[in-house]
């Protein structure tokens, strides 16, 4: 497994202690209906989702990416971000750190915040909005 599911596995394990759920959004599905045809075989449509998934606080949902130490958002990410912004500004990247010691950081709206664990960075999101 890879680091960033490691993260996001044990964010989605500790939300409801805090009243809130964490949706995963699924990987597509290849089937018949969203493949292509190609030159090297066939292809999906839609490879992409756009965010990891969704945290659900009793104040707001956030559109969420969770990301570990320094591996930048994507390109397909960054505009479904700006998409986010642009209605109500509900895109957060959640990011693990790992070096001398764990530090879990929320980013929103140019903005950063560092948590020493999960639960601090919960208590804060929820507290946004």
């Amino acid at each position: 497994m890879k680091p960033e599911e490691q993260f996001e596995k044990v964010l989605t394990e500790y939300t409801p202690l805090f009243n809130c759920e964490y949706i995963k959004i699924p990987d597509p599905i290849k089937a018949k209906g969203n493949m292509i045809k190609t030159r090297k075989g066939y292809t999906m449509i839609a490879e992409k989702r756009p965010f990891d998934g969704i945290l659900v606080t009793p104040n707001f949902n956030w559109c969420i990416e969770c990301k570990y130490n320094y591996n930048p958002l994507k390109k397909h990410q960054k505009d479904y971000k700006k998409k986010v912004e642009r209605v109500n500004e509900g895109y957060l990247v959640l990011r693990k750190k790992e070096n001398k010691k764990t530090v879990y950081r929320v980013e929103w709206l140019g903005k950063k915040q560092d948590f020493e664990g999960i639960p601090e960075m919960i208590e804060f999101i929820k507290g946004l909005k």
